[in-house]
């Protein structure tokens, strides 16, 4: 929980079912401080060259729509 609370997002396991593709997570996070939902993304391994390539283009798109999120609900 701590690495997930410093950069915001959170990765699918690739120890688990299935190893090809993986998740970028984003909590969405209510006016208390707490998470009410999350918001994610599911890629092929394939299409991408490196998990941190995916990271890099679609987590600060998922931060973003998890803020608009929480400032609507």
């Amino acid at each position: 929980m701590r690495q997930i609370r410093q950069t915001g997002y959170a990765t699918h396991s690739s120890l688990v079912e299935p190893r090809n593709s993986n998740t970028i997570v984003v909590p969405i996070i209510g006016k208390g401080g707490s998470a009410l939902a999350t918001i994610g993304l599911t890629y092929f391994k394939s299409a991408l060259a490196a998990d941190q390539q995916a990271i890099d283009r679609f987590a600060p798109v998922l931060k973003s729509a998890a803020f608009a999120i929480a400032e609507d609900v």
